[in-house]
């Protein structure tokens, strides 16, 4: 694996034009018959002739003892391959990722490995099959058909069919189950219908095109549509009696059988939350969960093999290591306690911390880009409630102008990434084809005079001691962000409670947990939200782009909760919003079922200009670096000249494959693993 992408293929994550799969530039249909990937440093799809009778010894010990079929009974018929980034690995031992103690299962994907219908390709622009063998877009781009991969098995050994598939459709997104269907399997409101072909084949049918349906198979979206029909039948109250079930979940102190049947069959991203039992696709399925840990091993049935044919996965076990904070969290990484760390918890300012323990702690810490609009952005309500005055004054859209001039965002990405970051509003990134540098660099001088003249001009007065400013009502111009960030690791936050004060604003940060902001945020609880503005590439801004379209009523937005809830609910509930914000909401219902590219290109430039000149979100930087911890004897990690990036726009180390990861011999102590 020596190719090298040049900066321009590294970060072009738009679909040009290229022979092989399906590229998603603007997410036009695709082609009858895609092919494999193209000039990628991964992933063969064709049959590898050498696939069978290469496996982990622990699993051939399992053969031996006649516990397992042999693995050539275990493969598909076409199982899919794997090109590894540097070397073919060697099989055994357990290898250790962090994971935040609370929160959600985010830096351990890159230790268990998440499957989907599709993923990202190694090119970074193109969708390619996974889980299935191949698929093709209609002419008109309202049929895809999915053709599976035969011979694949979940990894109890069941064949996985398009039972699997219909299930999900049927039983799990009916009414008891799913009341509000998906809005992603929607166009222009109508709810995608499904048919089952023959055994291993299937059928999305929409009634508009769709051109960004393969964008979604290939993210989060598309590791959560097949489940094993086969178990998870068991606890469906299609199949068993429900006042059965209803008895099993009060056994089991829960409410009703659809909560039984979530917790027992329910894959999250792929990948078993709760039952070991589950059966999986994936590289690894669940042995233990505790207060401190997950316990991973081997998927026996795995349908994926290097190029030289071993089965894979490499490691034998992924140990989740819960760490409860961030005190704890760095020392686990500068102790050499975690072999990867691929998410979000390494805080860039600690880079020194990272790079001067690297021979102690016998790893490698790497800054990757962390591809974010906005490694920061403030979101102030504008249908806040609880406080009309100061909702009133963030609806001024100069209040919000003058916000933005009191930032110096030179010294934040000096201060908090070493020079290395992009000043910018949030919006998409130079990559992006919906990016304007004319919008991104709107309002973003650093201007203490302008921002203390747009405030004066809105009648917001000095108090007698010439500190804070003072609403219109008398009281002092003060507000509390709600965040699940932690305020004081923050240096972002810091440096701009300083600005903000600086300019008569008196802010604070409130840290809350996730549950609590998952019904403060859409409930219009908060004054004033922040986040980190990703889906800002050609991959999830066309799909997911919520801090700039109302659409979103979750846990990422508070800029507009009650405009929002009036478009979503067509008007039944909320508050009437502007025009401006219907026309957010018309332009992207026209841009994902358009298959015209350059219709697709002119409207998302128009929401990105709305954005831009209204400022309901006001960004700091983009583009930061991002620390990566690697221990020393892992194999097979890409380099940042192999295109190494991170964010979740790429869905994290999707297209990077955890599964050919190795742990180079000799195992450290802690890696050893013994089943």
């Amino acid at each position: 694996m020596t190719r090298k992408f040049t900066r321009r293929e590294v970060f072009r994550l738009s679909g040009a034009a290229a022979t092989g799969a399906v590229l998603v530039a603007c997410g036009g249909p695709a082609a009858e018959e895609p092919a494999a990937e193209a000039e990628a440093p991964m992933a063969d799809e064709a049959m590898a002739e050498e696939a069978m009778g290469k496996e982990s010894p622990l699993l051939a010990k399992r053969v031996a003892a006649g516990d397992l079929p042999p693995v050539e009974e275990r493969l598909p018929l076409n199982p899919q391959v794997v090109q590894t980034w540097h070397e073919v690995g060697t099989y055994g031992g357990m290898f250790t990722v962090g994971n935040p103690a609370a929160g959600t299962f985010h830096s351990g994907r890159t230790g268990v490995g998440q499957e989907g219908v599709c993923r990202i390709g190694t090119d970074l622009t193109s969708v390619v099959p996974n889980i299935i063998e191949s698929f093709n877009i209609s002419a008109d781009g309202r049929e895809l058909t999915l053709n599976l991969r035969r011979g694949t098995k979940w990894s109890d050994g069941h064949p996985h069919t398009a039972d699997d598939f219909e299930f999900w459709y049927v039983d799990m997104l009916n009414d008891d189950l799913a009341p509000s269907k998906p809005g992603w399997l929607q166009t222009s409101g109508n709810f995608m219908s499904f048919e089952r072909v023959d055994d291993y084949t299937v059928k999305f049918i929409f009634t508009d095109p769709y051109p960004f349906i393969l964008k979604y198979l290939a993210h989060y979206n598309g590791t959560n549509v097949v489940y094993p029909k086969h178990y998870g039948k068991q606890f469906h109250a299609s199949y068993v009696d429900v006042e059965e079930l209803e008895a099993q979940a009060q056994e089991r102190s829960m409410d009703s059988w659809m909560a039984l049947f979530i917790n027992m069959a329910h894959l999250d991203e792929g990948i078993p939350e709760h039952n070991p039992d589950l059966p999986t696709l994936g590289p690894y399925k669940l042995l233990e969960k505790t207060e401190t840990h997950w316990l991973f091993e081997r998927n026996p049935y795995y349908w994926k093999t290097d190029q030289a044919g071993n089965q894979l996965p490499y490691i034998d076990a992924s140990f989740i290591k819960l760490l409860q904070d961030r005190e704890i969290q760095d020392a686990a990484f500068i102790s050499g306690e975690v072999d990867i760390e691929f998410g979000w918890m390494p805080n860039p300012s600690n880079w020194p911390l990272y790079k001067s323990n690297e021979e102690q702690g016998e790893y490698i810490a790497i800054a990757a880009q962390n591809l974010t609009g906005s490694v920061l952005h403030f979101q102030p309500n504008q249908t806040y409630e609880a406080d009309t005055a100061l909702r009133d004054i963030f609806r001024d859209v100069r209040f919000r102008i003058a916000l933005s001039h009191s930032i110096n965002r030179d010294e934040i990405s000096e201060l908090a990434f070493f020079g290395r970051a992009t000043p910018q509003q949030a919006t998409v990134i130079p990559a992006c084809s919906f990016y304007e540098e004319e919008y991104a660099k709107l309002n973003i001088e650093y201007d203490v005079d302008k921002a203390n003249g747009l405030l004066d001009e809105m009648g917001l007065a000095w108090d007698s001691n010439n500190e804070w400013r003072l609403r219109p009502d008398g009281e002092r111009l003060s507000w509390t962000i709600e965040s699940g960030i932690d305020p004081q690791s923050n240096t972002v936050w810091q440096l701009c409670k300083g600005y903000f004060a600086a300019v008569g604003c008196d802010v604070s940060v409130k840290t809350v947990t996730g549950e609590l902001i998952s019904e403060r945020y859409p409930g219009n609880q908060v004054a004033m939200g922040i986040w980190g503005a990703d889906k800002c590439t050609d991959w999830l801004f066309p799909l997911t782009p919520q801090f700039w379209v109302p659409y979103n009523l979750g846990w990422e937005s508070t800029m507009y909760p009650l405009w929002t809830r009036w478009i979503v609910t067509d008007g039944e509930t909320g508050e009437e919003p502007p025009d401006e914000l219907k026309l957010l909401w018309d332009l992207w219902q026209e841009m994902k079922v358009t298959t015209d590219e350059a219709r697709q290109v002119e409207l998302g430039k128009e929401i990105v200009r709305i954005n831009a000149e209204s400022m309901y979100v006001i960004g700091t930087v983009a583009l930061p670096p991002h620390p990566v911890i690697i221990k020393d004897n892992l194999g097979n990690m890409p380099t940042i000249e192999q295109g190494l990036l991170f964010g979740w726009d790429l869905y994290q180390f999707y297209p990077y494959h955890s599964e050919q990861l190795y742990l180079k011999q000799p195992l450290h102590t802690r890696q050893e693993y013994n089943a």
